[in-house]
C-alpha cells in the first residue's frame, strides 16, 4: 500500500474516522502542489501539508480541504478573479484615465461641462508651454489637464496635457492679466 502513510509519534496513519491517512506528497490540486507534510499543532488526527502555489507562494492546508476542492491556491485565484470583476475597461491605472476620473469629479463638484472620454487626453513627452519632459507624480513637471478656456470646462476641444508648473502659472487667469503680470516682471509697470 504505497498510498498509505504512517508517521508513528506524529500520526498513527489513521485519520480521525479510522481510515487511513492519504499521501497526497506530490499531487496537485488547483494551482497548488503538495510539497510536504508537516505536523498538525492542533489536532494530531487530520493530516497537514504544506503546498507551494503556482504564484510562488506557500499555504499549509487539511488535507480534506484540498481533496474536497475547497482550496485550489494560496489566495492568488480569488485575488486575480475579483481584480476583474472591479475592471470595467483595463484602463484604470493609465495616465490618461487617472486624468480623466479626476477632471469628472472636478466637473461634478464645481458644476462644469464634461463630455471627454480617456480617449481624448493626448499625453505629449514634453509640456507644450515649458519644453520641459513630463513624467508622473506630484512634481512640477507631471502631466496636467488643461482648460483652454475654464468657463467651457472639460469638453472635446478645450483640453490640452501641459506641465503642472504651466497650468499652475496659467491657473484662470486670462491673457490680459498675464500680459500685465509679465509687464511687471519685466519692469514696465
Amino acid at each position: 500500500m504505497t498510498d498509505l502513510l504512517t508517521f508513528g509519534s506524529v500520526c498513527s496513519g489513521k485519520s480521525r474516522t479510522g481510515r487511513p491517512a492519504i499521501d497526497l506528497l506530490g499531487q496537485r490540486f488547483g494551482r497548488l502542489l503538495v510539497v510536504e507534510r508537516v505536523e498538525n499543532d492542533k489536532r494530531v488526527d487530520r493530516p497537514t501539508w504544506r503546498c507551494a502555489c503556482d504564484c510562488g507562494s506557500e499555504v499549509t492546508l487539511h488535507g480534506g480541504a484540498l481533496r474536497s476542492g475547497r482550496n485550489k491556491s494560496c489566495g492568488c485565484f480569488r485575488r486575480d478573479r475579483a481584480g476583474h470583476l472591479y475592471r470595467k475597461h483595463g484602463l484604470s491605472k493609465t495616465p490618461a484615465y487617472t486624468m480623466f476620473y479626476d477632471a469628472r469629479k472636478r466637473a461634478q463638484r464645481f458644476g462644469v461641462p464634461f463630455d471627454i472620454t480617456p480617449d481624448d487626453i493626448l499625453i505629449p513627452k514634453h509640456c507644450p508651454v515649458l519644453g520641459i519632459e513630463l513624467n508622473t507624480g506630484p512634481r512640477e513637471a507631471a502631466a496636467s489637464l488643461d482648460r483652454v478656456r475654464p468657463e467651457a470646462g472639460y469638453t472635446k476641444g478645450n483640453i490640452r496635457v501641459v506641465s503642472f508648473r504651466a497650468n499652475r502659472l496659467k491657473s484662470d487667469a486670462t491673457p490680459a492679466e498675464l500680459r500685465l503680470v509679465l509687464d511687471y516682471m519685466e519692469g514696465r509697470r
